[in-house]
C-alpha cells in the first residue's frame, strides 16, 4: 500500500490493519459522528479515515456536528441538545437499515 505525504506511521499502522480486515469490515456499516470543536479528532484526522475506509470498500457515514466533544451526554457540560437529536435520529436509521430480524 503507497504511503501519502504526511501520513504518521501511527496512520499508516492503523490503515494497515484496517485493510487486513478488509473482508469483516465489508459487511459492517460506520458511522462516525464527530464534533467541530474536538481537539482530540481534527479533520485532517477524519479525511485520513476516510480515506482508509474508502479504501477498504467500507460502507461509512463520517458526520461532523456543530458542537463539542461530548455533545451527545445529557450530564455532560458541552451536551448540546439539537446535535444530541440529529444524532439519534442518524443511529436510528442506520439502525433500521442495518439490523434487520
Amino acid at each position: 500500500m503507497p504511503s501519502y505525504p504526511g501520513e504518521s506511521q501511527q496512520y499508516r499502522t492503523a490503515r494497515d490493519a484496517l485493510l487486513a480486515r478488509e473482508a469483516e469490515l465489508r459487511r459492517a456499516t460506520v458511522y462516525v459522528a464527530a464534533a467541530e470543536n474536538d481537539a482530540s479528532c481534527p479533520p485532517d484526522q477524519l479525511e485520513r479515515l476516510e480515506k482508509a475506509l474508502a479504501e477498504a470498500g467500507v460502507r461509512h457515514t463520517i458526520e461532523t456536528y456543530p458542537a463539542a466533544h461530548g455533545f451527545a451526554v445529557p450530564d455532560n457540560p458541552t451536551y448540546d441538545a439539537a446535535a444530541d437529536e440529529r444524532h439519534w435520529s442518524a443511529l436510528e436509521q442506520l439502525y433500521a437499515s442495518a439490523l434487520r430480524p
